[in-house]
């Protein structure tokens, strides 16, 4: 069978836990616009950016998990610019997310049935993943997020989902069983 297999970046393939610390408000929400301030800082912006374990599997893997019948599509809540295709460059994941896979961020979530002005990230990407999941209607819908929010969403709207924070322990073993 076929599958559509959906990936969240931060914190599921980039670790981008070392801005993120800083910019939830005292209700656990992320602050965008502090964010986007702390993306730019030397000590804890972009630049600092690692792939997760996940990251570092998938970017060996893609092309098998390609060959294999998968869709790869990444679904992110960032608004990307050129901070953010540098990164991806300088992980070395550049080629997989922009050449061999689709990368749906906010700049472009309008085509895909998206709102760029919604902060929930599970009311964000649900529309999203409803669009592709009606395009690919044959596949198996697969959705990776390390967020609680959208896990529960894609679970209650019959999507299969890993938690990308289950993953950050697991060897390349455990993950080749999981997805080939």
């Amino acid at each position: 069978m076929t599958k559509l297999l959906v990936i969240d970046l931060d914190q599921t393939i980039i670790d981008s836990s070392i801005r993120e610390n800083y910019c939830y408000t005292k209700n656990g929400e992320l602050d965008l616009p502090k964010y986007r301030q702390v993306k730019t800082c030397d000590n804890n912006g972009i630049i600092n950016d690692q792939l997760t374990p996940f990251g570092h599997w998938l970017k060996t893997n893609y092309y098998s998990l390609l060959e294999n019948g998968y869709v790869i599509v990444f679904l992110t809540a960032r608004l990307c610019d050129s901070q953010d295709f540098k990164s991806f460059k300088q992980l070395g994941i550049d080629s997989m997310i922009l050449d061999h896979c689709l990368l749906v961020e906010r700049g472009i979530a309008a085509l895909y049935g998206g709102n760029a002005q919604e902060q929930c990230s599970a009311k964000y990407k649900r529309p999203i993943l409803w669009r592709f999941a009606n395009a690919y209607s044959t596949y198996d819908v697969t959705v990776v997020d390390d967020c609680i929010k959208v896990l529960g969403m894609a679970k209650a709207q019959g999507f299969k989902t890993v938690c990308a924070r289950e993953l950050y322990h697991y060897d390349p073993q455990d993950f080749a069983s999981l997805f080939i």
